[in-house]
């Protein structure tokens, strides 16, 4: 829980939802890393009886990060040190993991502290050799096709907001309740986070991948590239321009490829996309300015980049 930034008050509220659910005995255990600017802490957090809303009842653990330390929640190296931490105090047949904080897409975790955010690489390179029933994002704009490729050999199912996220984000006293009730196996709890959020919010939804169906549907993409590289830039851009975008230079996948559908047929990428994407929609990048984009950024972080000149309209 990245929360050395604005979210520092947010982070206290849906810390205090997990210590609502007395989950003992239900074969479930939460660790929280939890970073705000007074420093970070280790968490095993459990029921708090008093029903405290202003302090964290739960016991903190401090072998890895001595208390109040002040770490770079931007940093892969502290996300790869606190899953092994976690994984050799905690051991257990099955480990989830959820990454909460601001997101921008190809980013996420951002550290005030350090003016660091953790990238797709980073991402990748932290969770090498480890697998996860499901990988979560509680951020805005985490359900990119770039993102869940990058996560694609630690888990099989990955859930992320295509948009803005409520400023309540998950509720994770229904998540807990119902994650006590049934968690067995990736896909259950998956659809547990993706009801509880239509639930909270009506009308809003989170989206559900099964990364194990991502090669073909990235294969699929390569090739819509390919065609698109055929197109006068100025049809692309006036395509591009005529969808309504997700947040600035994203744009969803099927409205993208029903877009192009009159010019050549989209008909094999949609359908792997069909597979790919369970519940929701997942995001393309399509900078239609040039400040749009870091392209250094970019060049090192995003899946597509030997496209940029097609992507960049």
């Amino acid at each position: 829980m990245a929360a050395d930034n604005n979210l520092k008050d947010a982070a206290l509220i849906d810390i205090k939802e997990m210590e609502s659910v007395n989950y003992y005995g239900s074969g479930i255990k939460v660790i929280a890393l939890l970073d705000t600017p007074f420093g970070a802490n280790i968490y095993e957090v459990s029921f708090d009886e008093s029903k405290s809303r202003d302090n964290i009842t739960s016991k903190k653990v401090e072998a890895l990060f001595p208390g109040n330390s002040k770490i770079n929640m931007g940093d892969g190296e502290v996300l790869k040190q606190f899953i092994a931490f976690s994984k050799q105090k905690y051991p257990s047949e099955r480990y989830s993991l959820i990454i909460w904080n601001h997101g921008e897409g190809l980013r996420v975790c951002q550290d005030g502290g350090s003016n660091d955010w953790l990238t797709t690489v980073e991402l990748e390179a932290a969770l090498k050799d480890h697998f996860f029933e499901f990988i979560g994002f509680d951020a805005c704009f985490m359900s990119v096709t770039d993102v869940a490729y990058c996560l694609k050999n630690s888990s099989d199912i990955m859930v992320a907001s295509q948009d803005f996220e409520e400023e309540g984000g998950w509720d994770y006293t229904y998540i807990l309740k119902e994650f006590a009730k049934s968690h067995k196996n990736g896909e259950t709890m998956g659809k547990i986070l993706v009801n509880s959020y239509t639930n909270k919010y009506s009308g809003k939804n989170l989206s559900l991948y099964y990364l194990r169906n991502i090669d073909n549907y990235i294969n699929e993409l390569y090739l819509f590239y390919e065609e698109l590289k055929k197109l006068d830039k100025a049809v692309i851009k006036r395509i591009i321009l005529g969808i309504p975008p997700i947040n600035n230079s994203f744009y969803d996948a099927k409205s993208v490829f029903l877009a192009f559908y009159s010019i050549f047929d989209t008909k094999s990428v949609s359908n792997e996309l069909d597979l790919f994407v369970a519940f929701g929609g997942t995001s393309l990048y399509f900078p239609t300015q040039k400040q749009d984009i870091d392209v250094a950024f970019y060049s090192n972080n995003g899946l597509f980049r030997d496209y940029f000149d097609v992507l960049l309209q």
